[in-house]
C-alpha cells in the first residue's frame, strides 16, 4: 500500500466562546504569513482548533470546568460558524465506554458538517468500539489520545534505573486499532499544563513513526512559546509531528485562554518547525 503522510496539525485546544475561535485563527494566519515570507518550504500545516466536551456538557450540564467546556448551545454555534482557516475537532471526554458510540453520535448531531474529526479522551478504548464508530462515519477523522494511565500501563524499569516506556508494547497495542484510528496524541498532561519528558517519549514517537508512516503524531504536554523549543529532538523522530497545546495558553487566574499566550505558541511553532537560516 503507497504510503501517504499525514499533514501536521498545530492545535490549540479549549476556545470556548465565537470570539475565542475567531481570534485563534487570526493569530494562526499571521504567524503562517510572516514565516512563509522567510521561507519557501512550508509543507502542508494546519490550523486544528478543539472544543472540549464530557458526557455531562453534550447533555446540558455543567462539569467541574466551567471556564473551558462550552455550554451545549454555545458548542452548536462554534460549529456551526466554524473557520475556513481551521479544522474543527472535538475532545470527548467519557468515563463509560458502554455508552461510547452513543455519546459520538450525539456530538455528530450536535456539532454538524463542520466537525472533522473527534479526539477520544479514554485509556485504551476496546478496539470493537473504535472499528464501529469507523464505520458508522469514515469520513471523520478519529483521534486517540493516549494519556498518562495508557502510557503508565507500558512503563518499566531495568534494575531499578529510570522508568522508561516499552515501545514495542506501546506500537502493538496501537497496532491493534487497524485502520480505524487516524492519529494518535502523546498527551501525558491531559490538559493540566505538565511539561512532557522528551527523552522519555522520543522513542515511542520513533517507534510508531516508523511503524505507522501513514499514522498522524501528536505531542501534548506542557507545550507554550517558552516550552516548545525543547521538543526538536520529537521532531527528528517524525518530521511530520503535530503539537497540540492547552493548559499552559491559560489564564492562571481565570483559567480563560490568553489570546497573549495563543500569539505566542503559533509564532514560536513556525519558528519551531520552519527555522530561520
Amino acid at each position: 500500500m503507497e504510503t501517504v503522510r499525514p499533514h501536521r496539525e498545530i492545535c490549540v485546544t479549549g476556545t470556548k466562546t465565537i470570539d475565542q475561535l475567531f481570534k485563534v485563527a487570526a493569530e494562526f494566519v499571521k504567524a503562517r504569513a510572516v514565516r512563509a515570507c522567510a521561507t519557501s518550504s512550508l509543507i502542508d500545516q494546519r490550523l486544528v482548533i478543539g472544543v472540549l466536551a464530557s458526557s455531562k456538557t453534550l447533555r446540558g450540564l455543567a462539569n467541574h470546568w466551567p471556564m473551558r467546556y462550552p455550554r451545549c448551545d454555545t458548542l452548536k454555534r462554534l460549529f456551526a460558524l466554524g473557520c475556513h482557516a481551521a479544522e474543527m475537532r472535538l475532545h470527548l471526554n467519557i468515563s463509560d465506554t458502554d455508552r461510547l458510540v452513543e455519546e459520538v453520535e450525539l456530538a455528530h448531531w450536535m456539532c454538524g458538517e463542520r466537525l472533522s474529526g473527534i479526539q477520544l479522551n479514554m485509556c485504551w478504548p476496546p478496539e470493537y468500539l473504535l472499528t464501529e464508530l469507523h464505520r458508522r462515519r469514515p469520513e471523520t477523522d478519529l483521534l486517540l489520545q493516549i494519556g498518562a494511565n495508557a502510557l503508565l500501563e507500558f512503563e518499566a524499569t531495568h534494575g531499578g534505573a529510570i522508568p522508561f516506556y516499552d515501545v514495542k508494547c506501546i506500537v502493538a497495542r496501537v497496532g491493534q486499532y487497524g485502520s480505524s484510528i487516524n492519529r494518535v496524541l502523546l498527551d501525558p498532561s491531559g490538559g493540566c499544563g505538565v511539561p512532557m519528558n522528551v527523552d522519555r517519549l522520543r522513542p515511542v514517537v520513533e517507534g510508531l513513526n516508523h511503524a505507522f508512516p501513514n499514522l498522524g503524531i501528536g505531542v501534548a504536554g506542557g507545550l507554550c512559546a517558552e516550552t516548545l523549543l525543547s521538543i526538536a529532538p520529537l521532531i527528528e523522530a517524525c518530521p511530520t509531528l503535530s503539537i497540540d497545546a492547552e493548559g499552559r495558553l491559560r489564564n492562571p487566574d481565570t483559567d480563560e485562554l490568553d489570546m497573549g499566550r495563543v500569539e505566542g505558541y503559533l509564532t514560536a511553532a513556525f519558528d519551531l518547525f520552519y527555522p530561520q537560516a
